[in-house]
């Protein structure tokens, strides 16, 4: 449906996600609200409030074969094997309630009875779970119809909530429902001053779906926005705070902790120990919930701009708001989280989801931005899709990217992917100049396994001509790497031959995976001196310095080299290594992602020339145990300063 076009019904072909294709399109009279979808029929529900019925067997031909035209005004509608079934109500009439209709195939139309609701509300919202039909009606009633048999419905339960729902969530065998109470109904808990309770909270016990139990109400304080069950607790954010109810006997729930909190909670994500909120008050407040009687406000850090939702994601939390794109903290310490970097989007981020390093963000009428966060200190914008207004939502499964917008479902391919193996190719001396009769180049080069699982690559070293032809110099197939494993070579030397064209090479070292699919590539050029030649010379392009006896090879290291941590990830403890040309003032220290010092393993001690080796046991400068993850190693000796990344896991 297209409000820009309206009553426009298209229809698209997307067995080819990258490359949807229009396949038919039809005109109704009047701006489509609701499409649903049963069998080869499409049921449009149009703003005049007529149900058509259209023909999509041949979507190039579609056609409205029935139109139905209720008793009142239509909310929303379900399908199920050709039985329609219509909510009604406008809130004014005096016994809105259910109709059902057969349309069997759709040559015709069968009114088969109508449930009444006896008060005069209208139906909100309707779904449909066969063979029940889940609605909640204006004023906060709650219905179930059993519906298996069209002919001969009959209602299973209903009860009034005495809440006007704000949120939702059904966790384990319970149904918990939050939300405003109306002042006077009244809920029973105990001494409370009844006339001023006006908030709180449902439980239904719904084992038995087709006859769920009304289990409880209970008091929850301040203006309910958000409930999320996690094991035996129900985790209520409020205007007021965040409120921990056990529900582990959901007939005697109790509000077992509380911590007040400063303005209204936007978002709320829940882990092991801690629940991170984000407020209206531009702020991510961190909560203590690993004792929940006595939950503890442990941090509160401000954002610029209104925070609007929330993404935890392992040791880290995004935090999204109205005006400054999101913010990053580092919640490794909860008690001290640590704004590490900040990425300011074009409109107003809604909504985010990170997937292998790539975080792909709902930018309103931003459209889509993806953002490189594999360093969260310093998140780089690598794409966006701009133009595209009103991105409110988005899913990242496999290789595409779903978005939602105001007038365009769109399938992107993410393009974006965590590379397991990274390379580096370091020339030595820049620029690099080979004469006309020939020479030598040298340089050094690192592969590097990133990932916590064992990775198998091919290497390969290659040249571009100044004609684009390309030759292959060098490939190790199927090179295996450990977990943090890096295999480097120093001062390998590349001969290049007097007869070659002179101009611009570029040389190339590639890692590929196993369907040849490049996972990280490294390059420089080099000018060759000389004539203009017609000449081009396969021979004398000699590469030394490889060998496949032990990753360090040693003899070679003419130049100075920090392969890092092994193993990386680690637990308890780590080897760094590095390779001195000449002896060197060395400091070696370790920080943690939020850039502060954790331990100084080395403090200006001067070293020989040489290779070299230094344990960490994952202890800060006091002997204290660091927690589990990132952590950075940065080497300085002389002239040279190099940072490794390393993962501790406890």
């Amino acid at each position: 449906m297209s409000p820009l076009d309206r009553g426009l019904l298209k229809i698209l072909n997307i067995s080819n996600p990258v490359q949807p294709v229009g396949s038919g399109s039809l005109f109704v009279q009047n701006s489509i609200a609701v499409i649903e979808v049963d069998g080869s029929f499409v049921y449009v529900m149009a703003d005049d409030g007529i149900i058509r019925v259209v023909d999509v067997q041949d979507p190039a031909n579609a056609a409205i074969v029935l139109s139905l035209d209720c008793t009142i005004t239509v909310l929303n509608f379900a399908v199920h094997e050709g039985i329609l079934f219509v909510p009604l109500g406008n809130g004014i009439y005096s016994n809105p309630g259910l109709e059902i209709h057969d349309i069997g195939n759709g040559q015709s139309v069968s009114n088969l009875g109508v449930i009444g609701t006896t008060i005069s509300y209208a139906f909100e919202c309707l779904d449909l779970v066969w063979p029940l039909a889940y609605t909640t009606i204006e004023y906060s009633i709650f219905k179930i119809y059993n519906v298996e048999d069209p002919r001969s419905p009959f209602v299973v339960h209903a009860e009034a909530l005495d809440l006007d729902i704000a949120d939702m969530d059904v966790f384990g065998n319970l149904a918990v429902f939050v939300g405003r109470k109306y002042i006077g109904d009244g809920l029973e808990i105990g001494p409370l001053d009844q006339n001023n309770f006006d908030f709180g909270m449902k439980i239904y016990d719904v084992s038995d779906p087709a006859h769920p139990v009304y289990m409880s109400q209970l008091r929850t304080g301040g203006v309910p926005f958000r409930v999320e069950g996690r094991g035996n607790f129900a985790y209520v954010g409020s205007n007021h705070g965040l409120s921990i109810v056990d529900v582990s006997d959901p007939a005697r729930p109790l509000v077992i902790g509380a911590v007040d909190l400063v303005g209204d909670a936007r978002g709320v994500a829940v882990g092991d120990s801690y629940a991170y909120v984000c407020t209206d008050r531009h702020d991510l407040q961190v909560v203590d919930i690993s004792d929940p009687y006595h939950p503890f406000l442990v941090a509160v850090e401000d954002c610029l701009g209104r925070s609007e939702n929330i993404y935890l994601d392992q040791n880290l939390v995004y935090v999204m708001n109205l005006a400054t794109g999101f913010f990053i903290f580092d919640v490794s310490t909860p008690e001290n989280p640590v704004q590490i970097g900040h990425f300011n989007t074009t409109g107003s981020a809604l909504d985010l989801r990170v997937e292998d390093g790539f975080a792909y963000v709902a930018d309103n009428d931003g459209g889509i931005q993806v953002v490189d966060v594999r360093d969260p200190m310093h998140p780089v914008g690598v794409g966006n899709v701009a133009g595209q207004a009103y991105m409110v939502g988005l899913a990242v499964r496999g290789e595409y990217v779903y978005s939602l917008g105001k007038h365009e479902f769109l399938v992107y391919p993410t393009q974006c992917s965590y590379s397991p193996v990274k390379v580096d190719l370091r020339p030595r001396g820049m620029p690099v100049t080979v004469p006309e009769g020939g020479g030598k180049i040298v340089f050094d080069l690192e592969a590097e396994n990133t990932s916590a699982e064992p990775v198998v690559a091919d290497l390969a070293i290659s040249v571009d001509f100044p004609d684009g032809s390309r030759w292959e110099l060098m490939k190790k197939p199927q090179v295996q790497f450990d977990p943090g494993e890096t295999i480097h070579r120093f001062g390998m030397e590349q001969a290049v031959p007097g007869p070659v064209p002179p101009g611009t090479y570029t040389y190339r070292f590639t890692a590929s995976g196993w369907d040849s699919q490049v996972l990280d590539s490294e390059e420089f050029t080099f000018q060759k001196e000389g004539e203009t030649s017609e000449k081009v010379w396969s021979e004398g392009w000699h590469l030394d310095g490889w060998s496949d006896e032990g990753s360090d090879h040693m003899a070679l290291a003419a130049g100075f080299a920090f392969p890092g941590a092994n193993p990386n990830p680690f637990n308890a403890t780590t080897t760094l290594r590095f390779i001195l040309p000449d002896p060197a003032l060395t400091t070696l220290k370790i920080y943690d992602l939020g850039g502060r010092m954790v331990c100084g393993l080395l403090s200006a001690e001067t070293f020989s020339a040489g290779p070299h080796v230094v344990s960490w046991s994952g202890r800060d400068d006091h002997g204290r145990p660091s927690p589990s993850g990132v952590y950075f190693a940065r080497l300085e000796a002389g002239d040279f300063t190099a940072t490794k990344r390393m993962a501790l896991v406890r």
